[in-house]
């Protein structure tokens, strides 16, 4: 699919077929392409592209045990038009990189399902860079990565949700939710989520959103996480939800806004270490129907000029 009206379509199917390509695979250069690999089908590129120029729609499918395609560079999904990648059944992509919605006017969807189904990125992940990505991880769907930014440069807009037991969302290095863009990451019906540092609303006019929601939904960070940094940011824990981590800071800097609120039986925050509500900022703990907070000390408005308020209410709270 170079040429706007143009319609390509490509499949890799079967064990020991395979596509080799020295260069950069487009997947819907200007037009619509496709590209399926299948039953144990191999691809492998330098870079690869779907839905690359502004007017065109890419589509690849990766699905069934053995099914990969591997890139040594990025891979983007949605460069600057329409792009949608999904792992199904067993099916595997590895890339340097991974870009979804990455310009202005894009948008990206890559969905990774079913029990096998990996997408394996040796550096950072971005969802939504400037243009409108989603990153889907469902029914033991696996994807792992470095560093993540969902919702990086202002204007773009980035979704992840992880839903169902077995799905698993692995990142080596810190996650960022609205980096200065809109982010917003649901954590649902015993997903994972782990990393080191977490950040929402990391940056002045930036706006994230975590959701962890339902028994055995967990969001696990090594270190510590920051409810609005510079920007806002909320968090919400859940019908049974779990977070852990270091330190909790909930309004960091002069100007941010950070909110969290754990409500419902067995949703619970533990802080390992401190929880500050306000450290520099205004923040604002609520505690709700037998929702569960717990940390070493509490602060509540740190320093000068902060806002700190916290509300416990509800029987077992």
């Amino acid at each position: 699919g170079q040429e706007s009206s143009g319609i390509g379509t490509a499949t890799v199917t079967g064990n020991l077929s395979s596509w080799t390509i020295g260069e950069s695979l487009y997947v819907g250069y200007g037009g619509t392409g496709t590209l399926n690999v299948e039953a144990g089908g191999l691809v492998s590129s330098a870079d690869g592209f779907i839905g690359y120029l502004s007017n065109a729609t890419g589509t690849a499918t990766v699905t069934g045990v053995g099914s990969t395609w591997t890139n040594s560079g990025k891979l983007s999904v949605g460069d600057s038009g329409i792009g949608t990648l999904n792992f199904e059944t067993g099916g595997v992509v590895n890339s340097a990189t991974g870009w979804i919605g990455n310009s202005a006017g894009s948008t990206g969807t890559a969905t990774v399902t079913g029990a096998g189904s990996t997408w394996t990125v040796s550096g950072e992940l971005t969802v939504g860079s400037y243009g409108t990505g989603k990153l889907n991880v469902k029914a033991a769907g696996v994807v792992i990565n470095t560093n993540v930014i969902i919702g990086d440069i202002a204007g773009s807009t980035g979704t992840a949700t992880v839903n169902g037991v077995g799905s698993k969302w692995t990142n080596t290095g810190v996650l960022t939710v609205g980096d200065f863009g809109t982010g917003t990451l649901n954590v649902e019906a015993g997903g994972v989520v782990s990393n080191t540092i977490g950040y929402i609303g990391h940056s002045a006019g930036s706006t994230g959103t975590v959701t962890v929601t339902g028994e055995g939904s967990i969001w696990k960070n090594s270190n510590s996480v920051y409810v609005g940094i510079a920007g806002t940011g909320t968090l919400n824990i859940e019908a049974g939800g779990l977070v852990s981590n270091f330190n909790g800071l909930i309004g960091y800097f002069v100007g941010s806004t950070g909110t969290a609120t754990v409500t419902g039986a067995g949703s619970t925050w533990n802080n390992n270490v401190d929880l500050y509500i306000g450290l520099y900022g205004t923040g604002t703990l609520n505690v709700e129907a037998g929702g569960v907070v717990s940390s070493n000390l509490g602060y509540i408005g740190n320093f000068v000029d902060s806002t700190g308020t916290v509300t416990v209410t509800g029987t077992d709270s």
